[in-house]
């Protein structure tokens, strides 16, 4: 097929969308914060204050809109290759081509559960036009008074993610908290189902809320098969005296004592590692970190892959 003809089958949409960037120049791995102009399935054009190099492989995560997707919003790490680079206003325009789409997945990082928390004053928060939503527009006054109000979001589509979401949102003396989980294991939607669902929980909640920067706290859980997977830390075994006799064991199980070392998170301002193992069993990995952020910052497809590299220096595949 004709390229020129493919290109011109690939509808685009103007749309000023954010977008982070990893991509090479001058020999260096770069990442930048920048916001595209034309997007499609194929292909966008974004601006962006670094100078990629031309030819060069990016990666980036970008938000579909429901426009492009046809649903709800989808994040979706991408994959694509710099067509050409311009200058642009004091920055540079990048055009580039999508080679591969991502969805987010969380058996990719043998994640179990990912989790974010935050806390802000009740004006930061668009209380009225979050529940305007029928479905929810009952319980308004009763989460006033504060009572919690509690949402579980199903998957839309098992192909592309693999978990289902829960938020809970409370109200106490003009603070409003926030508990958004991505949970493995998905939950078919009804017929009757309208957005958002799992995949689309972040965007959707994240545009009720100012966009300032936030005290954060984000746990993500890990369990990697013992069978497959090892540590590459020395722990010592002590047999835990809080687990009650199993009929079926002559003893208590062993189980490796958990580790808890601070580790260096680009973004974050304290962050914690742990480790421990049932003998025989798994390797639990938890990860908790501390971010003073905006929340567009804390996407689950932000922050999976950088704790993703924490989670490879201390376990490895047989």
């Amino acid at each position: 097929m004709d390229k020129g003809v493919e290109r011109r089958a690939a509808r685009r949409f103007s749309m000023s969308l954010p977008v982070k960037v990893r991509f090479s120049a001058g020999g260096d791995m770069a990442e930048k914060q920048g916001e595209t102009r034309d997007v499609s399935f194929r292909g966008l054009y974004f601006l962006i204050e670094g100078n990629p190099d031309a030819g060069s492989s990016i990666e980036f995560v970008l938000t579909l809109p429901r426009q492009i997707t046809q649903a709800g919003d989808v994040n979706i790490r991408c994959y694509a290759r710099v067509l050409r680079v311009e200058p642009h206003n004091g920055r540079h325009g990048v055009a580039a081509r999508i080679d591969r789409y991502e969805f987010l997945k969380l058996k990719k990082y043998h994640c179990e559960e990912f989790s974010l928390r935050f806390r802000t004053d009740r004006s930061n928060f668009a209380e009225r036009r979050f529940f305007r939503d029928p479905r929810i527009s009952d319980f308004f006054k009763d989460w006033e008074k504060g009572e919690p109000l509690n949402l579980t979001y199903s998957t839309a589509d098992p192909r592309s993610s693999d978990f289902h979401g829960h938020a809970r949102f409370t109200l106490a003396r003009s603070i409003v908290s926030v508990q958004l989980r991505w949970v493995e294991g998905s939950i078919k939607k009804s017929k009757d189902a309208r957005p958002p669902f799992a995949d689309e929980l972040f965007p959707w909640v994240n545009r009720f809320f100012a966009p300032n920067v936030y005290n954060a706290f984000v746990t993500a859980s890990y369990s990697f098969p013992r069978s497959r997977y090892d540590s590459r830390l020395a722990l010592p075994w002590v047999s835990p005296p809080f687990l009650p006799v199993s009929s079926k064991l002559r003893k208590r199980p062993r189980m490796i004592v958990g580790m808890t070392m601070r580790e260096i998170i680009r973004g974050a301002s304290r962050a914690t590692f742990e480790i421990e193992e049932f003998e025989g069993e798994a390797l639990w990995v938890m990860i908790r970190a501390s971010y003073k952020e905006k929340l567009v910052r804390l996407a689950p497809d932000n922050i999976l892959p950088e704790f993703d590299k924490i989670v490879g220096e201390y376990i490895f595949k047989r």
